[in-house]
């Protein structure tokens, strides 16, 4: 399998993954409130429809933003791989070294 890379790229990868991610968390973060919705009504079903929105809620809006910041962990690391890459790769050759892995799992 063919690989090509042109320096400058991963940063340029970067910089537009951090605006991806800056306007998804600030379309999630406006959202957040409206996600768990009070009764429509004040029949058992309505309330029991806003509860399960309420319970749904935080875990959708949690998951995204912890996506989100390991998203801006990628996008900060590739600007480094960019110069290894110019670094490494003057002449064409096919290895380039590896960043170091170092993002945060919970």
């Amino acid at each position: 399998m063919a690989y090509s890379l042109t320096p400058g790229h991963p940063t340029t990868a970067g910089a537009e993954l951090v605006n991806i991610e800056v306007a998804t968390v600030s379309t999630v973060g406006a959202c957040a409130p409206r996600t768990a919705p009070f009764p429509a009504a004040l029949d058992p079903v309505s309330a029991i429809v806003s509860d399960i929105f309420r319970g749904l809620a935080p875990r959708f809006c949690g998951t995204t933003f912890e996506g989100s910041g390991k998203k801006f962990d990628g996008a900060a690391a590739l600007p480094k791989v960019d110069i290894k890459l110019m670094g490494v790769d003057v002449h064409g050759g096919g290895i380039v070294g590896a960043e170091n892995m170092n993002f945060r799992f919970k």
